[in-house]
């Protein structure tokens, strides 16, 4: 992992701890929500290609059908303030924990999921450091890479004495 992803991924845990989520295992489990409906709209974006290309003889099934778009990450990110923080709290999260038929695994994921940043401006602040990095193209070992780095914050706060 290079070292301006690990500034990005600091920069998330400050504005998070900043803005009064300090539990390490809170930020790191909503740091993970947010990676998770990041990637999943980054997939929808393959499939879409492909099906557009004709690259797949298969009928690709996308993730998102049509009466659910607006759940995707590319259709909230750019809202900002409550609204932001509402239609990720109160419609992409339970629906994402609605999709057991559909998608056990992500409703599996999403089952017991709250959003526990409640500062719209911090939210927005993490939604926009993620926004920029192209999960897709990082390899599953960076993607591993990024959820160790992230447990070792919880390495760190049994060090300061956070969990004493």
């Amino acid at each position: 992992m290079d070292q301006s992803l690990r500034r990005k991924l600091d920069h998330i845990t400050d504005t998070l701890w900043a803005g009064g989520v300090t539990n390490p295992v809170t930020y790191i489990e909503q740091i993970s929500y947010l990676i998770y409906l990041k990637l999943l709209d980054e997939e929808e974006s393959q499939r879409e290609l492909q099906a557009n290309l004709g690259l797949s003889n298969e009928n690709i099934k996308l993730l998102f059908p049509k009466q659910a778009e607006r759940y995707r990450w590319s259709k909230w990110r750019f809202k900002s303030g409550q609204a932001l923080r509402d239609v990720i709290r109160d419609e992409v999260v339970p629906y994402m924990a609605s999709l057991v038929k559909e998608q056990s695994e992500i409703a599996a994921y999403f089952r017991d999921a709250v959003l526990e940043i409640i500062d719209p401006n911090v939210l927005k602040t993490v939604i926009d450091e993620l926004d920029a990095i192209n999960f897709r193209n990082l390899g599953a070992d960076i993607k591993g890479d990024i959820f160790e780095y992230l447990l070792t914050h919880l390495g760190q706060s049994a060090l300061n004495g956070q969990f004493s």
